[in-house]
Protein backbone atom coordinates (compact mmCIF):
# COMPACT_ATOMS: atom_id res chain seq x y z
CA UNK A 1 0.00 0.00 0.00
CA UNK A 2 1.00 3.58 -0.43
CA UNK A 3 2.28 4.70 2.77
CA UNK A 4 0.99 8.30 3.19
CA UNK A 5 0.28 8.81 6.32
CA UNK A 6 0.15 7.49 10.13
CA UNK A 7 -3.06 6.25 9.70
CA UNK A 8 -2.03 3.83 6.92
CA UNK A 9 1.18 2.98 8.35
CA UNK A 10 0.06 2.03 11.41
CA UNK A 11 -3.14 -0.34 10.31
CA UNK A 12 -1.84 -3.19 12.44
CA UNK A 13 -3.06 -1.05 15.79
CA UNK A 14 -6.15 0.04 13.85
CA UNK A 15 -6.73 -3.54 12.67
CA UNK A 16 -6.66 -2.25 9.10
CA UNK A 17 -6.12 -5.11 6.12
CA UNK A 18 -2.76 -3.91 4.80
CA UNK A 19 -2.37 -3.71 0.65
CA UNK A 20 0.86 -4.16 -1.67
CA UNK A 21 2.92 -1.91 -2.78
CA UNK A 22 4.97 -2.50 -5.77
CA UNK A 23 6.97 0.99 -6.11
CA UNK A 24 9.08 1.77 -2.85
CA UNK A 25 10.99 4.55 -4.65
CA UNK A 26 7.91 6.52 -5.34
CA UNK A 27 6.28 6.16 -1.87
CA UNK A 28 5.40 8.82 0.24
CA UNK A 29 5.93 8.07 3.86
CA UNK A 30 5.09 10.01 7.35
CA UNK A 31 3.73 13.35 5.25
CA UNK A 32 7.96 13.47 4.26
CA UNK A 33 9.11 12.76 0.55
CA UNK A 34 11.38 9.84 0.24
CA UNK A 35 14.50 11.37 -1.33
CA UNK A 36 16.20 8.53 -3.66
CA UNK A 37 19.31 9.25 -3.22
CA UNK A 38 19.56 11.16 0.71
CA UNK A 39 16.29 9.31 2.28
CA UNK A 40 14.72 10.70 5.33
CA UNK A 41 17.75 10.10 8.11
CA UNK A 42 19.88 7.68 7.80
CA UNK A 43 20.70 6.39 11.32
CA UNK A 44 22.27 2.60 11.06
CA UNK A 45 24.31 0.67 8.35
CA UNK A 46 24.87 -3.24 8.77
CA UNK A 47 27.65 -4.63 6.77
CA UNK A 48 27.43 -7.62 4.45
CA UNK A 49 30.13 -9.84 3.56
CA UNK A 50 32.20 -7.10 1.01
CA UNK A 51 31.65 -4.84 3.76
CA UNK A 52 28.53 -3.10 1.66
CA UNK A 53 25.87 -2.05 3.81
CA UNK A 54 23.12 -5.02 4.34
CA UNK A 55 20.49 -2.81 5.17
CA UNK A 56 20.02 0.90 6.26
CA UNK A 57 17.52 2.69 8.77
CA UNK A 58 15.75 6.14 8.14
CA UNK A 59 14.10 8.09 10.98
CA UNK A 60 10.93 10.13 11.32
CA UNK A 61 8.16 11.13 13.12
CA UNK A 62 4.19 10.25 13.18
CA UNK A 63 1.18 12.54 13.11
CA UNK A 64 1.08 11.99 17.42
CA UNK A 65 5.03 13.23 16.98
CA UNK A 66 5.78 9.46 17.92
CA UNK A 67 9.81 8.59 16.46
CA UNK A 68 9.30 5.97 14.14
CA UNK A 69 12.35 4.01 12.79
CA UNK A 70 11.92 2.15 9.36
CA UNK A 71 14.81 -0.31 8.12
CA UNK A 72 15.22 -1.20 4.49
CA UNK A 73 17.31 -3.99 2.78
CA UNK A 74 19.70 -2.54 0.61
CA UNK A 75 20.07 -4.51 -2.33
CA UNK A 76 16.99 -3.62 -3.01
CA UNK A 77 15.23 -1.12 -0.57
CA UNK A 78 12.78 -3.08 0.50
CA UNK A 79 11.00 -2.40 3.27
CA UNK A 80 11.46 -5.17 6.39
CA UNK A 81 10.92 -3.88 9.36
CA UNK A 82 8.73 -0.92 11.02
CA UNK A 83 9.01 0.12 14.32
CA UNK A 84 7.15 2.83 16.20
CA UNK A 85 8.11 4.38 19.72
CA UNK A 86 5.41 5.89 21.84
CA UNK A 87 5.97 9.11 23.69
CA UNK A 88 5.43 6.71 27.06
CA UNK A 89 8.39 4.44 26.25
CA UNK A 90 6.25 1.52 24.14
CA UNK A 91 7.41 0.04 21.13
CA UNK A 92 5.94 -1.27 18.49
CA UNK A 93 7.50 -3.46 15.43
CA UNK A 94 6.37 -4.85 12.74
CA UNK A 95 8.27 -7.23 10.59
CA UNK A 96 7.44 -7.03 6.85
CA UNK A 97 7.84 -9.06 4.46
CA UNK A 98 10.19 -7.98 1.75
CA UNK A 99 9.30 -6.56 -1.20
CA UNK A 100 5.87 -5.68 0.44
CA UNK A 101 4.15 -3.93 2.87
CA UNK A 102 2.46 -6.93 4.08
CA UNK A 103 3.13 -7.23 7.44
CA UNK A 104 3.81 -11.06 8.71
CA UNK A 105 3.95 -10.70 12.43
CA UNK A 106 4.58 -7.40 14.83
CA UNK A 107 5.41 -7.50 18.72
CA UNK A 108 4.89 -4.85 21.38
CA UNK A 109 7.51 -3.81 24.28
CA UNK A 110 6.61 -1.60 27.39
CA UNK A 111 8.93 0.98 28.27
CA UNK A 112 11.27 -2.01 30.22
CA UNK A 113 11.66 -3.95 27.20
CA UNK A 114 9.33 -6.34 28.07
CA UNK A 115 7.06 -7.86 25.11
CA UNK A 116 3.49 -7.52 26.20
CA UNK A 117 1.64 -8.61 22.74
CA UNK A 118 2.69 -10.67 19.58
CA UNK A 119 0.74 -11.04 16.63
CA UNK A 120 0.57 -13.14 13.35
CA UNK A 121 -0.52 -12.75 10.23
CA UNK A 122 -2.41 -14.38 7.28
CA UNK A 123 -0.03 -14.98 4.37
CA UNK A 124 -2.72 -15.10 2.24
CA UNK A 125 -4.63 -12.09 0.67
CA UNK A 126 -6.28 -10.16 2.28
CA UNK A 127 -3.20 -10.56 4.91
CA UNK A 128 -5.60 -9.95 8.04
CA UNK A 129 -4.43 -10.61 11.60
CA UNK A 130 -4.33 -14.24 12.45
CA UNK A 131 -2.99 -14.54 16.17
CA UNK A 132 -2.51 -11.97 18.98
CA UNK A 133 -0.98 -12.85 22.56
CA UNK A 134 -1.11 -10.94 25.18
CA UNK A 135 1.13 -11.19 28.36
CA UNK A 136 1.11 -10.01 31.46
CA UNK A 137 3.91 -7.49 31.99
CA UNK A 138 4.84 -7.74 35.28
CA UNK A 139 4.61 -11.58 35.41
CA UNK A 140 5.58 -11.74 31.49
CA UNK A 141 3.53 -15.01 31.25
CA UNK A 142 0.47 -15.22 28.79
CA UNK A 143 -2.42 -13.71 29.93
CA UNK A 144 -4.70 -14.13 26.70
CA UNK A 145 -4.61 -15.52 22.92
CA UNK A 146 -7.27 -13.85 20.73
CA UNK A 147 -7.99 -15.53 17.30
CA UNK A 148 -9.14 -13.57 14.08
CA UNK A 149 -10.63 -14.69 10.44
CA UNK A 150 -8.60 -13.39 7.90
CA UNK A 151 -9.83 -9.66 6.93
CA UNK A 152 -11.85 -9.17 10.09
CA UNK A 153 -10.82 -6.87 12.35
CA UNK A 154 -12.72 -8.46 15.45
CA UNK A 155 -11.39 -11.55 17.10
CA UNK A 156 -14.23 -14.36 16.87
CA UNK A 157 -12.58 -16.68 19.77
CA UNK A 158 -10.49 -15.39 22.84
CA UNK A 159 -8.67 -17.72 25.76
CA UNK A 160 -7.67 -15.59 28.70
CA UNK A 161 -5.83 -17.07 31.31
CA UNK A 162 -5.54 -15.84 35.08
CA UNK A 163 -4.13 -17.35 38.40
CA UNK A 164 -4.65 -20.92 37.02
CA UNK A 165 -8.15 -19.95 35.83
CA UNK A 166 -8.86 -20.28 32.30
CA UNK A 167 -11.69 -18.44 30.33
CA UNK A 168 -12.43 -19.58 26.53
CA UNK A 169 -14.92 -16.74 24.93
CA UNK A 170 -16.87 -17.26 21.53
CA UNK A 171 -16.86 -14.07 20.31
CA UNK A 172 -19.48 -12.05 18.01
CA UNK A 173 -18.65 -9.15 16.75
CA UNK A 174 -16.40 -8.30 19.43
CA UNK A 175 -18.66 -8.89 22.03
CA UNK A 176 -18.77 -12.59 24.00
CA UNK A 177 -21.18 -14.52 23.02
CA UNK A 178 -20.53 -17.87 24.71
CA UNK A 179 -18.03 -18.25 27.47
CA UNK A 180 -16.51 -21.17 29.59
CA UNK A 181 -14.58 -20.94 32.80
CA UNK A 182 -12.67 -23.22 33.78
CA UNK A 183 -10.86 -23.88 37.36
CA UNK A 184 -6.90 -24.35 37.62
CA UNK A 185 -7.76 -28.40 37.93
CA UNK A 186 -9.88 -28.47 34.61
CA UNK A 187 -13.01 -28.18 36.21
CA UNK A 188 -15.55 -25.94 34.50
CA UNK A 189 -16.65 -23.37 37.38
CA UNK A 190 -18.74 -21.76 34.52
CA UNK A 191 -20.59 -22.02 31.47
CA UNK A 192 -22.42 -18.78 29.60
CA UNK A 193 -24.30 -19.54 26.62
CA UNK A 194 -27.24 -18.06 24.54
CA UNK A 195 -31.02 -18.91 24.38
CA UNK A 196 -32.76 -18.06 22.38
CA UNK A 197 -36.77 -17.44 23.73
CA UNK A 198 -39.95 -18.08 22.17
CA UNK A 199 -40.80 -14.25 21.60
CA UNK A 200 -37.65 -14.70 19.44
CA UNK A 201 -35.36 -12.42 21.73
CA UNK A 202 -32.40 -14.09 22.99
CA UNK A 203 -31.22 -14.38 26.90
CA UNK A 204 -28.04 -15.76 28.44
CA UNK A 205 -28.19 -18.47 30.76
CA UNK A 206 -25.76 -18.26 33.29
CA UNK A 207 -24.68 -21.90 35.33
CA UNK A 208 -22.46 -22.21 37.71
CA UNK A 209 -21.11 -25.47 38.93
CA UNK A 210 -19.51 -26.63 41.77
CA UNK A 211 -15.89 -28.85 41.99
CA UNK A 212 -17.51 -31.64 42.04
CA UNK A 213 -19.64 -30.98 38.88
CA UNK A 214 -22.89 -30.58 40.60
CA UNK A 215 -24.84 -27.18 40.01
CA UNK A 216 -24.41 -23.95 42.14
CA UNK A 217 -26.65 -21.60 40.53
CA UNK A 218 -28.52 -21.30 37.39
CA UNK A 219 -29.93 -17.60 35.76
CA UNK A 220 -30.80 -15.87 33.20
CA UNK A 221 -29.78 -12.53 32.12
CA UNK A 222 -30.52 -9.98 28.84
CA UNK A 223 -26.70 -9.33 28.12
CA UNK A 224 -23.63 -11.57 28.75
CA UNK A 225 -22.33 -9.26 31.39
CA UNK A 226 -25.47 -7.80 32.78
CA UNK A 227 -25.07 -7.75 36.88
CA UNK A 228 -28.66 -8.52 37.60
CA UNK A 229 -30.59 -11.86 36.54
CA UNK A 230 -33.90 -12.03 35.17
CA UNK A 231 -34.59 -15.06 36.92
CA UNK A 232 -31.53 -16.75 39.09
CA UNK A 233 -32.26 -20.24 41.04
CA UNK A 234 -29.67 -21.54 44.14
CA UNK A 235 -29.27 -24.95 44.51
CA UNK A 236 -28.25 -27.09 47.54
CA UNK A 237 -25.67 -29.25 47.49
CA UNK A 238 -26.91 -32.28 45.75
CA UNK A 239 -27.33 -29.33 42.22
CA UNK A 240 -31.37 -30.10 42.17
CA UNK A 241 -33.07 -28.94 45.22
CA UNK A 242 -34.10 -25.33 45.06
CA UNK A 243 -32.73 -23.03 48.18
CA UNK A 244 -33.42 -19.63 46.94
CA UNK A 245 -34.66 -17.46 43.82
CA UNK A 246 -34.17 -14.00 43.18
CA UNK A 247 -36.31 -13.07 39.66
CA UNK A 248 -37.85 -9.96 38.37
CA UNK A 249 -41.46 -9.43 38.46
CA UNK A 250 -43.95 -8.23 35.94
CA UNK A 251 -44.36 -5.02 37.97
CA UNK A 252 -40.07 -4.79 37.23
CA UNK A 253 -39.80 -5.40 41.42
CA UNK A 254 -36.71 -7.79 42.44
CA UNK A 255 -38.53 -10.74 44.19
CA UNK A 256 -36.07 -12.58 46.59
CA UNK A 257 -36.99 -15.74 47.80
CA UNK A 258 -35.42 -18.50 50.36
CA UNK A 259 -37.11 -22.52 50.07
CA UNK A 260 -37.53 -24.86 52.91
CA UNK A 261 -36.58 -28.64 51.85
CA UNK A 262 -40.00 -29.45 50.78
CA UNK A 263 -40.07 -26.41 48.40
CA UNK A 264 -42.85 -24.04 50.23
CA UNK A 265 -41.46 -20.40 50.67
CA UNK A 266 -39.80 -19.94 54.39
CA UNK A 267 -38.73 -15.82 53.33
CA UNK A 268 -40.21 -13.86 50.31
CA UNK A 269 -38.46 -9.79 50.03
CA UNK A 270 -38.95 -7.77 47.48
CA UNK A 271 -36.68 -4.96 45.69
CA UNK A 272 -36.83 -1.42 43.91
CA UNK A 273 -35.56 -1.63 40.34
CA UNK A 274 -31.87 -1.75 41.07
CA UNK A 275 -32.18 -4.33 44.10
CA UNK A 276 -30.78 -2.42 46.95
CA UNK A 277 -33.79 -0.18 48.61
CA UNK A 278 -35.63 -3.34 50.65
CA UNK A 279 -39.76 -2.82 49.86
CA UNK A 280 -41.31 -5.69 51.48
CA UNK A 281 -40.25 -8.58 53.65
CA UNK A 282 -42.96 -11.80 54.06
CA UNK A 283 -42.03 -14.35 56.61
CA UNK A 284 -44.12 -17.78 56.09
CA UNK A 285 -44.33 -20.65 59.56
CA UNK A 286 -43.84 -23.98 58.39
CA UNK A 287 -47.29 -24.54 57.91
CA UNK A 288 -47.12 -22.02 54.78
CA UNK A 289 -48.96 -19.15 56.49
CA UNK A 290 -47.87 -16.00 56.63
CA UNK A 291 -46.28 -15.08 60.16
CA UNK A 292 -44.84 -11.31 59.57
CA UNK A 293 -45.61 -8.87 56.89
CA UNK A 294 -43.75 -5.81 56.84
CA UNK A 295 -43.23 -3.18 54.42
CA UNK A 296 -41.00 -0.08 54.06
CA UNK A 297 -40.61 3.39 53.02
CA UNK A 298 -37.94 5.20 50.86
CA UNK A 299 -35.88 5.84 54.45
CA UNK A 300 -36.28 2.19 55.71
CA UNK A 301 -39.30 3.28 57.67
CA UNK A 302 -42.01 0.41 58.53
CA UNK A 303 -45.12 1.67 56.33
CA UNK A 304 -47.47 -1.29 57.02
CA UNK A 305 -46.78 -4.20 59.36
CA UNK A 306 -48.83 -7.55 60.34
CA UNK A 307 -48.16 -10.37 62.57
CA UNK A 308 -50.40 -12.88 62.69
CA UNK A 309 -51.61 -13.84 66.15
CA UNK A 310 -52.92 -17.31 64.74
CA UNK A 311 -49.80 -18.86 63.18
CA UNK A 312 -47.81 -21.84 64.97
CA UNK A 313 -44.40 -19.48 65.20
CA UNK A 314 -46.07 -16.82 67.20
CA UNK A 315 -44.88 -17.33 70.97
CA UNK A 316 -46.56 -16.21 74.15
CA UNK A 317 -44.94 -12.67 74.82
CA UNK A 318 -43.43 -13.39 78.53
CA UNK A 319 -44.38 -9.79 79.26
CA UNK A 320 -42.69 -10.26 83.21
CA UNK A 321 -39.10 -10.86 81.36
CA UNK A 322 -39.51 -7.40 80.49
CA UNK A 323 -37.89 -5.39 83.35
CA UNK A 324 -35.22 -3.28 81.74
CA UNK A 325 -32.01 -5.85 81.98
CA UNK A 326 -31.16 -8.47 79.54
CA UNK A 327 -30.90 -10.97 81.89
CA UNK A 328 -32.23 -14.12 80.23
CA UNK A 329 -31.47 -16.21 76.92
CA UNK A 330 -32.38 -14.04 73.51
CA UNK A 331 -32.27 -14.62 69.88
CA UNK A 332 -31.92 -13.12 66.55
CA UNK A 333 -35.12 -12.58 65.18
CA UNK A 334 -36.20 -12.90 61.38
CA UNK A 335 -35.04 -9.36 60.43
CA UNK A 336 -31.21 -9.22 59.22
CA UNK A 337 -30.31 -7.94 63.07
CA UNK A 338 -27.42 -10.93 63.04
CA UNK A 339 -24.49 -7.72 64.10
CA UNK A 340 -26.58 -6.73 66.51
CA UNK A 341 -27.60 -9.47 68.51
CA UNK A 342 -23.92 -10.23 68.19
CA UNK A 343 -22.61 -7.36 69.31
CA UNK A 344 -25.06 -7.56 72.27
CA UNK A 345 -24.02 -11.03 73.41
CA UNK A 346 -20.63 -9.79 73.49
CA UNK A 347 -21.01 -7.00 75.93
CA UNK A 348 -23.18 -9.45 77.93
CA UNK A 349 -19.74 -11.15 78.57
CA UNK A 350 -18.14 -8.29 80.34
CA UNK A 351 -18.69 -6.20 83.08
CA UNK A 352 -18.32 -3.24 81.60
CA UNK A 353 -20.46 -4.39 78.39
CA UNK A 354 -23.54 -5.05 81.29
CA UNK A 355 -23.08 -1.67 82.71
CA UNK A 356 -23.38 -0.28 79.20
CA UNK A 357 -26.01 -2.03 78.40
CA UNK A 358 -27.88 -1.23 82.20
CA UNK A 359 -27.40 2.53 81.32
CA UNK A 360 -29.14 1.86 77.63
CA UNK A 361 -32.17 0.43 78.80
CA UNK A 362 -34.84 1.06 81.54
CA UNK A 363 -38.39 -0.20 81.94
CA UNK A 364 -41.17 2.00 83.97
CA UNK A 365 -43.45 -0.75 85.06
CA UNK A 366 -45.41 2.19 86.30
CA UNK A 367 -46.70 2.71 82.74
CA UNK A 368 -45.06 -0.15 81.38
CA UNK A 369 -42.93 1.62 78.67
CA UNK A 370 -39.34 1.06 77.97
CA UNK A 371 -36.92 3.81 76.97
CA UNK A 372 -33.59 3.46 75.19
CA UNK A 373 -31.03 5.82 75.70
CA UNK A 374 -28.00 5.73 73.27
CA UNK A 375 -25.17 7.92 74.67
CA UNK A 376 -22.96 7.61 72.37
CA UNK A 377 -25.32 9.91 70.04
CA UNK A 378 -27.82 11.39 72.56
CA UNK A 379 -30.96 9.79 71.44
CA UNK A 380 -33.46 8.39 73.61
CA UNK A 381 -36.22 6.16 72.37
CA UNK A 382 -39.23 4.67 74.25
CA UNK A 383 -42.10 2.10 73.51
CA UNK A 384 -45.08 0.90 75.05
CA UNK A 385 -45.58 -3.22 76.12
CA UNK A 386 -47.62 -3.68 72.97
CA UNK A 387 -44.78 -2.44 71.21
CA UNK A 388 -41.90 -4.34 72.22
CA UNK A 389 -44.74 -7.60 72.01
CA UNK A 390 -45.64 -6.77 68.45
CA UNK A 391 -42.01 -6.61 67.48
CA UNK A 392 -41.14 -10.06 69.15
CA UNK A 393 -40.52 -12.63 66.26
CA UNK A 394 -39.10 -9.58 64.20
CA UNK A 395 -36.48 -8.63 65.67
CA UNK A 396 -36.00 -10.92 68.59
CA UNK A 397 -37.38 -13.84 70.31
CA UNK A 398 -36.37 -15.10 74.32
CA UNK A 399 -35.84 -11.89 76.31
CA UNK A 400 -37.83 -8.96 75.30
CA UNK A 401 -36.13 -6.54 76.79
CA UNK A 402 -33.36 -7.18 73.62
CA UNK A 403 -36.29 -6.52 71.28
CA UNK A 404 -36.84 -3.25 73.06
CA UNK A 405 -33.14 -2.45 72.32
CA UNK A 406 -33.40 -3.38 68.76
CA UNK A 407 -36.76 -1.29 68.30
CA UNK A 408 -34.49 1.92 69.83
CA UNK A 409 -31.83 0.89 67.05
CA UNK A 410 -34.12 0.23 64.45
CA UNK A 411 -35.97 3.36 65.02
CA UNK A 412 -32.47 5.41 65.27
CA UNK A 413 -31.75 3.86 61.72
CA UNK A 414 -34.18 5.11 59.71
CA UNK A 415 -34.68 8.30 61.11
CA UNK A 416 -31.23 9.51 61.46
CA UNK A 417 -29.26 7.18 58.62
CA UNK A 418 -32.18 6.20 56.60
CA UNK A 419 -31.73 2.56 56.13
CA UNK A 420 -33.97 -0.32 57.66
CA UNK A 421 -32.46 -2.41 60.62
CA UNK A 422 -31.54 -5.24 58.62
CA UNK A 423 -27.55 -5.66 57.73
CA UNK A 424 -24.91 -3.54 59.13
CA UNK A 425 -22.03 -4.14 61.54
CA UNK A 426 -20.73 -3.69 65.37
CA UNK A 427 -19.11 -0.60 64.69
CA UNK A 428 -22.81 0.79 64.26
CA UNK A 429 -23.70 -0.47 67.68
CA UNK A 430 -20.94 0.41 69.24
CA UNK A 431 -21.17 4.00 68.18
CA UNK A 432 -24.59 4.60 69.39
CA UNK A 433 -23.72 2.92 72.65
CA UNK A 434 -20.58 4.71 73.18
CA UNK A 435 -19.48 7.45 70.64
CA UNK A 436 -16.47 5.14 70.14
CA UNK A 437 -14.74 3.66 67.14
CA UNK A 438 -13.86 -0.04 66.35
CA UNK A 439 -10.46 -1.85 65.49
CA UNK A 440 -11.56 -3.38 62.47
CA UNK A 441 -9.95 -4.74 58.88
CA UNK A 442 -13.13 -2.95 56.94
CA UNK A 443 -13.62 0.01 55.63
CA UNK A 444 -15.96 1.41 53.45
CA UNK A 445 -17.88 -2.27 53.36
CA UNK A 446 -14.71 -4.57 52.01
CA UNK A 447 -11.90 -5.91 53.71
CA UNK A 448 -8.92 -4.11 53.69
CA UNK A 449 -6.43 -7.43 54.73
CA UNK A 450 -7.38 -10.87 55.79
CA UNK A 451 -7.86 -12.46 58.98
CA UNK A 452 -4.31 -13.65 60.27
CA UNK A 453 -3.20 -15.91 63.26
CA UNK A 454 -0.99 -12.14 64.60
CA UNK A 455 -4.51 -10.60 64.80
CA UNK A 456 -5.70 -13.42 66.61
CA UNK A 457 -2.76 -13.18 69.14
CA UNK A 458 -3.27 -10.02 69.68
CA UNK A 459 -7.56 -9.95 70.34
CA UNK A 460 -6.73 -13.39 72.29
CA UNK A 461 -4.34 -10.68 74.74
CA UNK A 462 -7.17 -8.30 74.58
CA UNK A 463 -9.35 -10.68 76.23
CA UNK A 464 -7.05 -11.74 78.50
CA UNK A 465 -6.63 -7.98 80.54
CA UNK A 466 -9.28 -5.83 79.15
CA UNK A 467 -13.27 -6.04 78.83
CA UNK A 468 -13.31 -6.63 75.35
CA UNK A 469 -16.46 -6.72 72.71
CA UNK A 470 -15.35 -8.57 69.21
CA UNK A 471 -17.27 -9.95 66.39
CA UNK A 472 -16.73 -11.78 63.42
CA UNK A 473 -18.24 -12.02 60.03
CA UNK A 474 -18.42 -14.55 57.25
CA UNK A 475 -18.35 -13.50 53.39
CA UNK A 476 -21.40 -13.44 51.43
CA UNK A 477 -22.17 -17.21 49.97
CA UNK A 478 -20.74 -17.74 46.26
CA UNK A 479 -19.52 -21.12 44.73
CA UNK A 480 -15.72 -19.58 46.04
CA UNK A 481 -17.04 -19.07 49.63
CA UNK A 482 -20.16 -21.54 50.52
CA UNK A 483 -20.11 -23.17 53.79
CA UNK A 484 -20.17 -26.91 53.52
CA UNK A 485 -22.67 -29.14 54.82
CA UNK A 486 -20.38 -29.96 57.92
CA UNK A 487 -19.95 -26.38 58.48
CA UNK A 488 -23.89 -26.15 58.34
CA UNK A 489 -24.42 -28.50 60.82
CA UNK A 490 -22.47 -26.73 63.61
CA UNK A 491 -23.95 -23.71 63.10
CA UNK A 492 -21.20 -21.71 60.46
CA UNK A 493 -23.14 -19.58 57.73
CA UNK A 494 -22.47 -17.08 55.40
CA UNK A 495 -23.43 -13.30 55.52
CA UNK A 496 -23.40 -13.78 59.29
CA UNK A 497 -21.81 -12.48 62.43
CA UNK A 498 -20.83 -14.17 65.29
CA UNK A 499 -20.06 -13.21 68.83
CA UNK A 500 -16.11 -14.16 69.66
CA UNK A 501 -16.18 -15.56 73.48
CA UNK A 502 -12.72 -16.86 73.40
CA UNK A 503 -9.75 -17.26 72.00
CA UNK A 504 -7.03 -19.54 72.62
CA UNK A 505 -3.85 -20.67 70.81
CA UNK A 506 -5.56 -23.38 69.11
CA UNK A 507 -9.28 -22.30 69.04
CA UNK A 508 -11.92 -19.84 68.83
CA UNK A 509 -15.14 -20.30 70.68
CA UNK A 510 -17.96 -17.88 68.87
CA UNK A 511 -21.95 -17.67 69.48
CA UNK A 512 -24.52 -17.86 67.14
CA UNK A 513 -27.16 -15.74 67.32
CA UNK A 514 -30.19 -17.34 65.70
CA UNK A 515 -29.69 -20.24 68.16
CA UNK A 516 -27.85 -18.42 70.43
CA UNK A 517 -25.33 -22.03 70.15
CA UNK A 518 -21.93 -22.02 71.35
CA UNK A 519 -19.51 -23.33 68.24
CA UNK A 520 -15.83 -24.09 68.63
CA UNK A 521 -13.61 -23.75 65.80
CA UNK A 522 -9.95 -24.29 65.16
CA UNK A 523 -7.92 -21.11 64.14
CA UNK A 524 -7.15 -22.82 60.86
CA UNK A 525 -10.65 -23.37 60.74
CA UNK A 526 -11.89 -19.93 61.51
CA UNK A 527 -9.50 -18.27 59.07
CA UNK A 528 -10.41 -19.97 56.24
CA UNK A 529 -13.87 -18.95 56.81
CA UNK A 530 -14.35 -15.59 58.36
CA UNK A 531 -13.36 -12.40 56.55
CA UNK A 532 -14.20 -9.52 59.21
CA UNK A 533 -13.72 -8.87 62.77
CA UNK A 534 -14.48 -5.85 65.02
CA UNK A 535 -12.82 -5.14 68.61
CA UNK A 536 -13.89 -2.32 71.12
CA UNK A 537 -11.55 -2.08 74.35
CA UNK A 538 -14.71 -1.18 76.69
CA UNK A 539 -12.30 0.34 79.37
CA UNK A 540 -10.51 2.65 76.97
CA UNK A 541 -11.39 6.01 76.59
CA UNK A 542 -14.20 6.66 74.40
CA UNK A 543 -12.44 7.79 71.04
Amino acid sequence: MKIENIKETSYLTNTETPALNSDIKSMRMFDAEFNENDGIQVEKQEQGKDNSPKTYTKKTQDEAGNDVVLTYRSKDDALITRQIIYSYGDTRTEYIKPGTNIVERAEEKNENGVVILEEEYYSQAPFGKKEAREFDSGSEELASVSLYKNGEDEAYFKTSYDNGYKTEMTLLDGEPEETKVYRPDGSIKQHIKPIAESNGETKYQSTIYRADGTVFSKGSYMEPYAIISTDEYSYDFDGETVLARKYIGDDSLIYAESYNSDGSVRVREIYGTTGSRLKERIVYDKNGEIFLQTKYGSEGEITEYYKNPDSVANKPFEEKLLNGQIDTSFKQGKAGTCYVASAVKSLLLTEKGKEILKDCIKYDDTNDTSTINFKGVDKEYTFTKEEIAQAMGRLGTGDPDFTAFLLGYEQYRTEELGRPVDGGTALEVVQVLTGGECDSNIMFGTPMFSLSNEILDELQTKMTNSDMLINAGTPPRDVDTEFSENDNKIGLANSHAYCVKQITSDSVYLIEPTTDKEINVSRELFLQKFISYFAKDLNSKQD
